[in-house]
């Protein structure tokens, strides 16, 4: 609280955020500065995880971070929420305009207090940085968008391959698309070379062409994880046999058999699923779904268990109405 709070403080109670959620995103800056990037990771996911499984649970409801109720004010949004977007914001923003931006903030207010607004317009009179879009979208609306591929098409040409990719956006607990988000894409060929490409987002689908070297069998978005949307993945090369508790991605991967190695991503969406032709007798989820893919697939022999509990306890609410 040096800096947030103290040095510069909410104008308002609903803008506690700013605060408590860049308080609270300061302590993982403290793990990465002393401990690792993989220590801020770690801890970074982890109240990820919490934010979207509970903040609207425990706050009884989805709130724009500029207008929390009081009775929720030092609830999940402020405190948890607050500290996710600023990873998001990092991410759109890159680590050198980020800390400068934000230290433009501290010039301007320090020893005062600041809104939302004034926030976000301190941030933008620093040079090369504008911070509209990711304020509309994270902070002055509520919940989360969630990003997928949900299909690609390869053609071979002269020698490279043009590969088209189509990217969703979906909401959770929000009513706006998110516009101009910074994405990385991974591809994947069979012989596990990789290639990364940037896009940005801009509506509920998007489609984009690459020309690459490699013919991908495998695309991937965010998987470098610098945007915290509504997703907790997890991603590994497999090589022996066991069982791997992705508690982020709520899976249980039994591992029986396996040939070589096999690149295995599966994503736990915190979103609907599109879904045609659904049996009368089957209910599809409104609030979830999960993806398995990746490389090398055929290698393994095993089982999946997807964990789900409606309960409402602590580790429960997932689709509990």
């Amino acid at each position: 609280h040096h800096w947030w709070g103290d040095w510069v403080t909410c104008t308002t109670a609903e803008e506690m955020w700013i605060n408590e959620g860049l308080a609270s995103y300061s302590e993982r800056l403290f793990l990465e500065w002393v401990y690792g990037y993989a220590d801020y990771m770690t801890e970074m996911r982890t109240n990820h995880y919490d934010v979207l499984h509970l903040a609207h649970i425990n706050d009884n409801g989805y709130y724009s971070l500029n207008a929390v109720p009081v009775q929720y004010t030092y609830g999940d949004h402020s405190y948890n929420k607050g500290s996710d977007v600023m990873h998001t914001l990092r991410g759109y923003l890159g680590d050198a305009n980020f800390f400068t931006a934000l230290k433009a903030v501290q010039t301007q207010f320090g020893g005062g207090n600041v809104s939302s607004i004034e926030f976000m317009q301190a941030m933008n009179t620093v040079s090369g940085v504008d911070v509209t879009d990711f304020f509309n979208a994270w902070i002055f609306q509520p919940g989360f968008a969630n990003f997928s591929v949900s299909n690609f098409t390869v053609t071979p040409s002269s020698g490279n391959y043009n590969v088209q990719i189509v990217v969703d956006q979906k909401l959770k607990g929000g009513a706006d698309y998110h516009n101009n988000v910074p994405l990385q894409i991974t591809f994947m060929d069979a012989n596990w070379n990789e290639q990364t490409e940037q896009i940005v987002l801009s509506s509920s689908y998007q489609v984009f062409n690459f020309t690459l070297p490699i013919n991908p069998i495998f695309v991937g978005v965010n998987l470098n994880e610098k945007i915290n949307d509504a997703t907790t993945a997890m991603d590994e090369t497999i090589t022996s046999t066991g069982t791997l508790l992705w508690n982020y991605a709520n899976v249980r991967f039994g591992i029986d058999a396996i040939v070589d190695s096999a690149f295995v991503r599966i994503e736990h969406n915190w979103v609907y699923s599109d879904v045609v032709g659904v049996p009368d007798d089957i209910q599809i989820s409104m609030e979830r779904y999960w993806n398995v893919h990746g490389v090398d697939l055929d290698n393994i022999t095993g089982t999946l268990r997807f964990e789900f509990n409606g309960k409402t306890v602590s580790s429960g609410y997932r689709d509990n109405a």
